[in-house]
């Protein structure tokens, strides 16, 4: 199922869960798998893979929203205004959640469920340079003016 879902053959899942396993970053030899080490990526450079990886998530989570029961999803969402100094407070208190969930999933040995769970935040100010929605829409009028 997780091959259908991702668009991929069974043998390229099978061979990343023997790296992830390998690698230490989960553990488990059937779902649902557990999370090993922690892995922490940084570049000062966008990492194409990375941004890969949580676009997928950023997608299964649409599909989630549209396919999925309430009583099998959790959404929330808030836009808060902070001043730029917190913005640090904000990325702990962002892993500190996350490290929760790991704390949680590691305590439920009987595990019969897998939770996608993602800590995604920006500057929505650093999104007036990427224009809006309606740009698109307003360039296909343009278009017709002429």
């Amino acid at each position: 199922q997780a091959a259908h879902d991702l668009g991929v053959s069974t043998e390229e899942v099978q061979s990343a869960l023997a790296r992830l396993k390998e690698l230490g970053l989960i553990q488990g030899d059937a779902p649902p798998y557990r999370r090993g080490e922690s892995l922490v990526f940084s570049s000062e450079k966008r990492s194409a893979a990375l941004v890969h990886f949580h676009r997928s998530s950023l997608e299964i989570m649409g599909r989630a929203l549209e396919q999925l029961d309430l009583s099998t999803r959790y959404q929330g969402t808030e836009t808060l205004p902070l001043n730029r100094r917190d913005v640090a407070e904000a990325r702990t208190l962002t892993n500190e959640f996350l490290d929760r969930m790991v704390a949680l999933s590691s305590r439920s040995v009987d595990a019969d469920v897998t939770v996608h769970v993602g800590g995604y935040w920006f500057l929505v100010d650093g999104l007036s340079r990427l224009g809006s929605l309606a740009d698109p829409l307003r360039k296909k009028e343009d278009k017709r003016e002429r």
